[in-house]
């Protein structure tokens, strides 16, 4: 068995709690949601790892090879964590190769980070391999794959929530009623997200989500550890 692989670089971390820590990106191939401006929400950034025309640009490599490049890397540099993203990366959890890699990676001290969307439950061993969980739920776009209970799998392990804001947060279905409604812990550290995929978007989020008043408005729901960050990793990092 293999494991389809889009990419494997360098980079340094670009979100949440983690933002500024050089990293080496593993980026899979397959996602079980699409999504896009029609389900009401934004466009993928990560298209490619999904779209059928472009399937035929990933890799299917094994766990030793997949680990000679990450190593490659991360030997230049004073780091030891690997992010596997996506496409949705716990879509691979049943598959051997890469159950064979997480223990891999944990057998040379590398710190594992996972970016999910949160709508596949993570497997006991997967839970035990992955040293932190991204959950970054498509709030807008797919609130129907969320239940109250869809997190409760997360509640014992290292993880955050990264929720992509912009206008879109007025009306049904907003970022708040979701954090109710899936029963989101008030203790759990929140990140905020603006939505674009240009500078100038991001710059014009960012301005609605102060005029708005999200973060305080969240404070006062009860979530305490809400902050802002970064949108996307700094390619080429740390080479």
């Amino acid at each position: 068995m293999t494991i389809f692989v889009n990419d494997i670089a360098p980079s340094l971390q670009g979100e949440g709690e983690f933002a500024g820590v050089p990293i080496v990106i593993l980026r899979l191939m397959t996602c079980n949601l699409k999504c896009s401006f029609k389900d009401g929400g934004f466009d993928c950034d990560t298209y490619y790892t999904w779209d059928k025309d472009r399937l035929g640009t990933g890799r299917h490599m094994t766990a030793e090879e997949i680990l000679n490049e990450i190593v490659g890397y991360s030997s230049d540099v004073a780091s030891n964590v690997v992010m596997l993203t996506g496409g949705e990366p716990l879509l691979w959890q049943n598959n051997r190769e890469f159950n064979h890699l997480l223990r891999l990676l944990r057998s040379l001290n590398y710190s594992v980070h996972v970016e999910t969307n949160g709508t596949i439950k993570p497997t006991r061993t997967t839970q035990d391999l992955i040293d932190v969980f991204a959950i970054s739920p498509k709030h807008k776009q797919y609130p129907n794959r969320y239940t109250s209970e869809s997190f409760l799998p997360f509640e014992h392990t290292h993880h955050f929530f990264k929720f992509v804001v912009g206008k879109f947060i007025e009306g049904k279905g907003t970022l708040f009623e979701f954090l109710v409604e899936k029963k989101v812990p008030y203790t759990d550290l929140i990140f905020i997200m603006p939505m674009g995929g240009t500078p100038e978007e991001i710059g014009e989020s960012i301005l609605y989500i102060i005029a708005n008043e999200v973060v305080e408005k969240l404070n006062e729901m009860g979530y305490k550890r809400v902050f802002m960050t970064g949108r996307k990793q700094i390619e080429g990092g740390f080479k």
